[in-house]
């Protein structure tokens, strides 16, 4: 199914035991971890920029919409 227009958005890659916990890209796939050595607000924060900076370096038309 292709979804036309669509926004980026981060997605939770389904965790496992032991494994850092992982989110990813909804278009592309890009993973994104959160930090094991921050603080879970810092963390997140940290994960959010770099989604930020990724969408606006390899997503800027879908991010437009």
């Amino acid at each position: 199914m292709v979804v036309i227009n669509e926004k980026p958005h981060l997605t939770m890659k389904p965790w496992l035991e032991g494994q850092p916990l992982l989110y990813k890209c909804s278009l592309c796939e890009q993973v994104f971890v959160l930090p094991e050595d921050r603080s879970p607000k810092e963390g997140a924060a940290e994960v959010w920029a770099a989604f930020l900076d990724h969408v606006k370096k390899e997503h800027p038309l879908e991010a437009e919409n």
